[in-house]
């Protein structure tokens, strides 16, 4: 099931911090809208999480990030649209960040 059909099914307005997508029935939005709209996703693990967004030390190796914040940067200034009726999917080797952005779109966990 895509996201955009979910967000259908459930006809529930998804807004989690940066995150929007419209309440609809059918394809269509107003004039040109994404269905849904994610903008600069970020998910950090770790003490004092935030400060790692948008620093020079959120673009550390894993390893070395770990090892200097002991925080873990799971996704990293993700954005993308869907449009209304498009099929969106997410695809990336193990560890990229898939399911963590997908639990923080359904608000299981917080953005940072």
């Amino acid at each position: 099931m895509f996201l955009a059909d979910l967000v259908r099914r459930l006809d529930l307005p998804l807004r989690i911090g940066l995150i929007q997508a419209s309440s609809y029935r059918g394809t269509t939005t107003s004039a040109g809208e994404p269905a849904i709209s994610v903008k600069s996703l970020w998910k950090v693990f770790g003490p004092n999480a935030q400060s790692i967004v948008g620093s020079p030390d959120a673009r550390l190796p894993r390893a070395e990030l770990r090892a200097k914040t002991g925080c873990t940067a799971a996704v990293v200034d993700v954005s993308f649209d869907v449009a209304p009726g498009e099929s969106f999917g997410f695809l990336g080797p193990n560890g990229a960040g898939k399911t963590t952005t997908i639990r923080t779109l359904l608000d299981l966990i917080r953005p940072t």
